[in-house]
């Protein structure tokens, strides 16, 4: 069907040419037939989607097109345009609670009625178990209220225990920028105890936390120090391989300070001295057992500390020993020195995760605003 859509589009000209080219031959409908008969070829595979899901596991998808080379007369390409593989983001869903059905009524909780009040209520309940909200990710809460009431009738009247009024203004807040807390209180007055009612239960105040939107002052920080300058000679002496001390600087900033913050303490600049001994010939010597490193990597099974001996140039000829002051790279000769290397695993490492969630369960804020 492709050779005939083709060669249906293909007519001789009616001019001298056409009488020129006689009939057409079958090697050249054939190269008629190849060359429009193309199939298409598949672009290279797109990125993968992000996965569906962002928790639990789910899939994601990755496309290609049918353009390298895009197909001609009524051609295709062979094989999925989309491929899908399954994800998981390693992250367990949350539970979010559901209520079981109602109760029963319960009992009027009273033997009597509130003079001046509505009747007492009897109640029902149902529970936020169905399911239980899991705690671990922590799963919302059921919406609504785990009682209904009905009034109570044909009751005698009796006393009228106190209950809490709504809660008044907070407190100014604690703090003049950024978060702080504040306070509020309420009343047992709506009603008061009455005929020998009992006294409001719970807290008269609670605290909770209020935003001020107000940057707070940020104080500048030390950069880690930069790297040493080269080692120059104090005059015009050489110093170069010799045991003449010279002078060197390394600088760092003070940055993030904002909003008024105090300026780091501190110089910008420390100088120090130094030994020149960059190409300097000299003999090596086997270094003192290294400290033992950080635990590498700093979660899973594999984590190990190292620590070495290692061939170091010999500078007990120099009025200092501390390797911290020679600058330069010498070339030490390390014949006959071989460098050991001691491993050991570490002890009580966590288990590596993608992410951590932090759970907030024994503290409750309120906001207020």
């Amino acid at each position: 069907s492709q050779m005939v859509e083709c060669l249906s589009s293909f007519t001789l000209s009616p001019g001298k040419c056409g009488d020129l080219l006689g009939q057409v031959s079958m090697s050249f409908l054939m190269f008629l037939y190849i060359y429009c008969s193309g199939e298409g070829g598949w672009s290279e595979w797109g990125k993968w989607q992000l996965c569906s899901v962002t928790c639990g596991d789910g899939i994601r998808k990755r496309r290609r097109t049918c353009s390298e080379p895009i197909p001609l007369c009524g051609g295709s390409c062979s094989g999925a345009e989309e491929e899908i593989t399954p994800c998981s983001t390693e992250i367990i869903c949350p539970t979010h609670g559901g209520w079981s059905s109602w109760g029963s009524w319960g009992p009027c909780p009273v033997t009597c009625l509130y003079e001046g009040h509505s009747p007492q209520k009897e109640l029902r309940k149902r529970t936020c178990t169905n399911p239980t909200p899991s705690t671990v990710p922590r799963g919302n809460l059921c919406e609504g209220s785990e009682t209904d009431s009905r009034p109570c009738s044909g009751l005698p009247f009796c006393p009228a225990d106190g209950n809490w009024g709504t809660w008044a203004g907070h407190t100014p807040c604690s703090v003049t920028c950024g978060v702080g807390q504040q306070t509020q209180r309420r009343i047992c007055d709506s009603p008061k105890p009455a005929h020998g009612g009992k006294q409001c239960r719970g807290e008269e105040q609670q605290t909770g936390i209020c935003i001020i939107p107000v940057n707070c002052p940020l104080n500048g920080m030390w950069t880690e120090w930069g790297k040493w300058s080269e080692c120059k000679p104090p005059s015009t002496r050489n110093i170069r391989c010799r045991n003449r001390e010279g002078k060197r600087k390394r600088e760092r900033d003070c940055v993030d300070r904002k909003y008024n913050g105090d300026f780091c303490d501190g110089a910008f600049v420390q100088h120090g001295n130094c030994y020149d001994i960059e190409g300097c010939e000299m003999k090596g010597v086997l270094s003192e057992w290294s400290e033992w490193s950080y635990c590498k990597p700093d979660c899973g099974p594999n984590s190990a500390q190292i620590r070495e001996i290692k061939c170091v140039a010999d500078i007990s000829s120099y009025s200092s020993q501390d390797h911290t002051i020679f600058a330069g790279n010498p070339r030490v000769k390390c014949d006959g020195l071989e460098a050991q290397t001691q491993r050991r695993p570490c002890k009580n490492v966590p288990v590596c995760m993608d992410k951590v969630v932090m759970l907030c369960s024994e503290l409750t804020y309120i906001h207020f605003y």
